[in-house]
């Protein structure tokens, strides 16, 4: 039986890395058809005239089949939650050469997940800028680890400032 799931948003909650990781792993599954996802939100401010301020809530929308086919992954506005479902579906990618996510919140969970992608799916990488995030050398040596493990052909490393 297949999933009719199309769209699934998980923001403001705290299932934490192990939740967001087995909600990457049912999106991997064949039989699921969620075609994006939204794990967190950015509060937008504008001004509108006099004094008064215009909030919006604005959310972070990814695409399920860019990142199972990209080959470049390049995407603001990310943090821990949408990177560690991504790294569950870039499993399926067999094509990804860059993975751009600059000046993101991504932390240690979020690398660790993505190394473990980059490991697992031995995905063809050659430039990883990762700078200006929130990772600390903990994640960084688990980051090089994946890298090392996936054996990959990486040209460009940035990850500079980081915690």
């Amino acid at each position: 039986k297949v999933l009719p799931l199309k769209k699934l948003i998980i923001h403001g909650n705290s299932i934490g890395a192990d939740g967001y990781a087995a909600l990457g792993a049912a999106i991997r599954h064949d039989r699921c058809r969620l075609e994006e996802f939204v794990a967190t939100a950015q509060l937008k401010e504008r001004k509108t005239g006099q004094n008064r301020v215009s909030k919006t809530e604005e959310h972070n929308v990814v695409a399920v089949s860019d990142i199972a086919t990209l080959t470049e992954l390049k995407i603001d506005f990310l943090a821990d939650p949408e990177v560690i479902i991504m790294s569950e579906i870039l499993l399926l990618n067999s094509t990804l050469r860059t993975i751009e996510l600059k000046k993101n919140k991504l932390g240690d969970d979020g690398v660790e997940a993505l190394a473990s992608a980059i490991a697992k799916a031995r995905l063809p990488l050659r430039t990883l800028h990762l700078e200006g995030n929130q990772i600390s050398a903990d994640g960084a040596v688990a980051l090089i680890n994946g890298i090392i493990a996936g054996g990959c052909a990486l040209e460009e490393l940035t990850l500079a400032e980081n915690a």
